[in-house]
């Protein structure tokens, strides 16, 4: 398993509680851990992209989205 699917899990788990949850305080806790889950599954996904992106184009600065390969201007 991958980080991602520990995350899903645990929100599964959590509104699973939630369901059985009389104190409605407490169920809007649960609704605020799931939020921060899902949207560090979101932010997961983007530095992921991010860094295989670093990986395949080379860039020259931070923030450089084109890059360029390794073999340019090679005479």
């Amino acid at each position: 398993m991958n980080a991602k699917s520990y995350i899903k899990a645990v929100i599964t788990d959590i509104r699973n509680l939630q369901k059985y949850q009389l104190d409605g305080r407490m169920r809007d806790r649960m609704n605020w851990w799931i939020g921060n889950l899902e949207t560090g599954i979101e932010v997961y996904d983007d530095e992921l992209l991010e860094a295989k992106q670093l990986g395949v184009r080379n860039p020259e600065f931070d923030g450089d989205w084109v890059g360029r390969p390794d073999d340019d201007f090679k005479d």
